[in-house]
């Protein structure tokens, strides 16, 4: 079983610590793990990505866009096995919230099905880089 993850507080986002539950329809909870590092943000996400996570995904990054101090968000995305369309929204939007701020924001980890689904709609200019954890361990 999954352990908990902790979630630090940041703008429009509240402390809690979140273990894997099945929502209503069965699916596993969208598990998630954000940590500040200098000016950087980076968000480790765990679990699927899909219509029933995609409001809390909003929520969430939205919320480390508005931010104050972080000028690099970087979605780690090594950990989600599906994503569909609506949460790819979710992250496009994030991203354009990010750079109508000043802000970068670029998707990391990507491998499987959520790789080819940001290769088939075209999302390369969100992927790359490297996580600010990776880049100094």
């Amino acid at each position: 079983m999954t352990q908990p993850l902790v979630v630090f507080p940041m703008a429009g986002v509240t402390m809690s610590t979140l273990s894997p539950a099945p929502d209503l329809q069965g699916d596993p909870a969208l598990l998630w793990h954000a940590r500040h590092l200098d000016d950087w943000c980076s968000i480790a996400l765990d679990g699927e990505l899909d219509i029933f996570s995609a409001p809390r995904l909003r929520r969430m990054l939205h919320g480390v866009a508005r931010t104050p101090g972080v000028a690099t968000i970087v979605v780690d995305m090594s950990r989600v096995e599906f994503i569909d369309a609506r949460c790819v929204g979710v992250i496009e939007e994030a991203w354009s919230s990010a750079r109508e701020r000043g802000r970068e924001l670029r998707v990391v980890g990507l491998a499987g099905l959520p790789a080819r689904v940001f290769d088939i709609v075209g999302l390369d200019h969100l992927v790359g880089g490297e996580s600010p954890s990776r880049r100094e361990g």
